[in-house]
């Protein structure tokens, strides 16, 4: 996999573009904050994991029940799912899933 700085990131940041509008560089800062654009990350104390650091609860929830992004848990690590449920979560107000790490972010 490459790294954050390697091609794949470059092309989620384009996807992100894409569809972010004014929220790209909120969503830009979240990410870095949260997984640094690897798509790999793992939260060892808990269900976070992916670019966005969804909780399989949030994940469900918000990516699979009220956005109907995907139907089960198998996409929750696909960065292009995770990007497309983070816009539209923001477009709601919903940044209070990344509440602890605002700090880095805002």
């Amino acid at each position: 996999m490459p790294t954050s700085e390697g091609k794949v990131c470059k092309d989620y940041k384009i996807y992100l573009k894409s569809i972010a509008g004014d929220n790209f560089e909120l969503i830009n800062r979240i990410v870095i904050a949260e997984s640094g654009w690897k798509p790999e990350a793992k939260n060892s104390h808990s269900t976070a994991s992916g670019l966005g650091q969804f909780l399989d609860s949030t994940f469900k929830s918000q990516c699979i029940n009220k956005y109907k992004l995907t139907e089960d848990m198998r996409q929750k690590n696909d960065p292009y799912t995770q990007l497309d449920c983070m816009v539209k979560m923001i477009k709601d107000g919903g940044v209070s899933h990344w509440a602890a790490s605002q700090h880095n972010w805002k």
